[in-house]
């Protein structure tokens, strides 16, 4: 009989039954299952009024004996710990004893105390809280467990490897025969890099184990071609194994035609998510993540890293990144940052999001990516060229950016046999630039003195807007302007932009494409589909979303050289230096709208 009661009771607590005979209300009178304690207990529960549902629990547990009052103890200690009551909860804890509590129960009480311990960073104290075997607990109930333990590992200074922990996984799901009970499992396993599952099947395991490692590397390195006769090989070895058939099958059907090549499993992205830079990084990190949504089979995990006020241990959180089992980094964009990785021992490859002061700096595990003004000054001198132009002259700002784009311009215009005759530099500070013209040009009421083919332009859209009038003002209307991609904001400026009519500036494919009238063909995403911060930045974020392409694709363009990656920002392709260039497409202002001339070639790369 008290087996019975036993059985009822336990299925009052986790079915919603209300409650024995012996919970009903204390008055002697006609039983009413509303106003036992129990069902009072869960109607305060489901109002999420969790101290009276607490004590409502107590009562229950009080008239009653163990082992029947010790699980109603259990529901108490988690009521108080919901209504922040902490003391409450730990003293209901401790007085509670455990030894009439089955694996279950005692599993959820644990639980609560090691919550309790996690808030008060008493991590020794969560460890020793989660001491009690596993077996037999719902999923939900081990996932919490392997996360606090994970977290007080790390507190408590126990490194924990991520095979450490896909065993552990291998020991509560690695004998499940249901795909979708064994997917954490195989999710953690599809996690680990090819090296480590080689070096794994190397070592002694029991076959279950050995067959779900050897199953993750087929499905991380076999062709779309060898797939099937590797499968078929597994099969033959492990046709008993939990994996078959569900998880082969699946495999089988996967589509195996996605464009990512490398066997990335985590990128760790080392930006400022803080500080004055944030809504930039924002922007590149919206990039970041549209292009991982955009890749069709196995995306990578993404972790984010905020790397303001690390300015001088950068190298620091690298090492974090990689302890945490990031198998590529991208960023930092903080060039004195890059100079600091630049010099550091990487162990595992670093795409930066900028390139460092130190030109002649080299590591074979730095790749450096940034949208690089150079590129395009001299790819304006190379455009020159090819339209025939012999005589030129630059126009450029008095400043360290304006120095570095006309360096490059005159440097590239040498390469192509272009004579620079006129230089003109002017202070950003200052709208009068009448007399810079003048000056450069020579002009006097008779027309300008020195004539050229046509003029290289840095500028801003508003100093464009004042420089372009002031040109033709000068007698030098019917001289062709080439302009970087900064005289465009990036957003149509109809009104703003009839000053800048005739220019012919550089620019990215992606902003040359437009809308897309092809919208429903492309798997990328479109500028006028972007939030406001985004629009504002489109250039941002196609670098984001071609730096996280690019990672996956250094092994091609490294065993390419001169291969180039269409990306949105431009034909982007390796030096010898590990440098990323960008080749960029042309458009010119008609009617204050920018209209394309030409897309980005793929042209032979030295």
């Amino acid at each position: 009989m008290r087996n019975l009661y036993f059985s009822f009771l336990c299925l009052v607590l986790f079915s919603g039954f209300v409650a024995t005979p012996s919970l009903l209300a204390a008055d002697g009178g006609k039983p009413s299952l509303k106003n036992t304690p129990v069902e009072q207990a869960r109607r305060y529960e489901a109002q999420k009024n969790y101290q009276q549902s607490a004590d409502m629990y107590l009562k229950t547990a009080q008239k009653l004996s163990p082992p029947d009052s010790e699980l109603w103890r259990v529901k108490a200690a988690e009521m108080t710990w919901l209504a922040g009551n902490l003391d409450q909860a730990l003293s209901i804890i401790q007085s509670t004893d455990q030894s009439q509590l089955g694996n279950i129960m005692r599993a959820r009480l644990n639980i609560v105390a090691a919550r309790i311990a996690r808030y008060r960073h008493d991590y020794a104290e969560v460890s020793q809280r989660l001491k009690f075997t596993q077996a037999g607990l719902p999923r939900s109930m081990q996932r919490e467990i392997l996360a606090l333990q994970k977290e007080a590992d790390s507190k408590n200074g126990v490194m924990t490897r991520p095979v450490d922990h896909v065993k552990q996984l291998m020991a509560q799901y690695g004998r499940e025969r249901d795909s979708n009970v064994n997917d954490p499992l195989w999710n953690q396993l599809m996690l680990l890099p090819t090296q480590v599952l080689s070096r794994w099947l190397g070592e002694e395991s029991s076959p279950i184990e050995h067959g779900w490692v050897e199953l993750a590397y087929i499905a991380k390195t076999a062709s779309a071609r060898g797939l099937n006769n590797a499968l078929l090989r597994w099969e033959q070895s492990y046709r008993n194994h939990p994996a078959y058939p569900d998880r082969v099958d699946s495999l089988r059907q996967e589509e195996r035609t996605a464009p990512v090549t490398s066997d990335l499993s985590r990128i760790a992205v080392l930006l400022p998510t803080s500080g004055p830079l944030a809504h930039l990084s924002e922007v590149v990190l919206d990039g970041v993540m549209a292009a991982k949504y955009h890749i069709s089979n196995h995306s990578p995990q993404v972790r984010i890293y905020d790397t303001a006020g690390h300015e001088h241990d950068i190298e620091q959180l690298y090492q974090q990144a990689v302890a945490d089992g990031a198998d590529m980094v991208l960023g930092p964009m903080d060039k004195k940052q890059v100079d600091q990785l630049g010099q550091a021992v990487l162990s595992v490859p670093l795409l930066s999001l900028n390139y460092g002061n130190q030109a002649d700096l080299y590591n074979p595990n730095l790749y450096e990516f940034a949208l690089l003004p150079e590129d395009e000054a001299r790819l304006a001198a190379r455009k020159m060229a090819a339209d025939g132009l012999t005589q030129v002259a630059t126009i450029t700002p008095n400043s360290r950016w304006g120095k570095r784009l006309r360096r490059a311009f005159v440097e590239e215009a040498r390469e192509q046999q272009l004579q620079v005759v006129a230089s003109a530099t002017f202070e950003s500070s200052n709208r009068h630039y009448s007399d810079v013209i003048k000056k450069a040009f020579k002009v006097s009421k008779k027309g300008a003195a020195v004539q050229v083919d046509g003029i290289f332009l840095a500028a801003t859209p508003k100093q464009a807007r004042l420089f372009k009038p002031l040109l033709r003002f000068h007698y030098l209307k019917s001289v062709p302007v080439y302009a970087t991609s900064h005289v465009f904001s990036g957003a149509p400026d109809t009104s703003q932009d009839r000053d800048v009519n005739g220019i012919l500036f550089t620019e990215i494919p992606w902003l040359l494409r437009g809308s897309g009238k092809a919208r429903g063909q492309s798997k990328q995403p479109f500028p006028d589909e972007l939030d406001a911060l985004s629009r504002h930045h489109p250039r941002l974020f196609a670098f984001g979303y071609d730096a996280l392409n690019l990672a996956l694709r250094l092994n091609d363009l490294l065993s390419s050289p001169g291969r180039q990656y269409p990306g949105l920002s431009g034909n982007l392709y390796l030096n010898s230096q590990n440098r990323v260039h960008r080749i960029l497409g042309w458009a010119k202002f008609r009617r204050g709208v920018p209209v394309p001339v030409s897309m980005p070639e793929q042209v032979a790369i030295q």
